[in-house]
């Protein structure tokens, strides 16, 4: 896809300027990108990736979800000195009768990291002033779906305004403005659409 869209967006500058441009691809970064779990040691072994367990609730005791008497907390003992700490507590099983607070307090009072699991938060997200305000929400007109809602920009560039404020398209809904974008005249565009070669989206009336 990095390479295809690099040289997509040559031939479009090329076909707007008539300058030509060069296009260089990364074989490695993409296989870094789609293999960052795997790689060899020292030795030129493959280290062995984290598995979850068959409860798929954590990889290790200290590295795990753990369901608690009102919720779940998260627990992220990694270091010797974080798993000797959990240990001295008894490990995770002395916490699922505690409440999500009261286990809080034990595991940083022990020095381990460990945050509450936050469930449900779909209403409390889209609500939220601060992620409205840090443009995580976007917000538009679906063609087929009426006013859509779903989280937005997680990415910043720096000066350049994130703007995302077009829904994604419904079937055939840009199909003419492409068309004639690339060269072809009404006659043409129509009769694509007739033959089928091509689809517009139409409006439909409620009855």
């Amino acid at each position: 896809m990095g390479s295809l869209l690099a040289t997509l967006l040559a031939l479009y500058h090329r076909d707007r300027t008539g300058e030509t441009q060069f296009v260089a691809g990364s074989l490695l970064a993409g296989g870094v990108l789609t293999n960052s779990e795997t790689y060899l040691d020292a030795d030129g072994a493959i280290v062995p990736t984290p598995v979850l367990d068959h409860e798929q609730l954590g990889i290790s005791p200290g590295y795990r979800i753990v369901e608690v008497a009102d919720g779940w907390i998260a627990v992220a003992a990694t270091t010797d000195a974080q798993r000797a700490a959990l240990d001295a507590l008894g490990g995770v099983e002395v916490l699922v009768a505690d409440t999500v607070a009261d286990a809080l307090t034990q595991l940083a009072a022990a020095e381990v990291p460990a945050d509450e699991v936050r469930l449900d938060q779909r209403d409390a997200f889209f609500s939220s002033t601060a992620n409205d305000a840090a443009g995580l929400i976007a917000r538009y007109e679906h063609v087929d779906y009426g006013q859509v809602e779903q989280p937005g920009a997680f990415w910043d560039f720096g000066d350049l305004t994130v703007k995302l404020d077009r829904a994604p398209p419904g079937l055939g809904e840009h199909t003419v403005e492409v068309l004639s974008e690339v060269g072809f005249d009404r006659d043409a565009i129509d009769a694509l659409l007739a033959s089928g070669a091509a689809h517009a989206w139409k409006a439909t009336t409620p009855a």
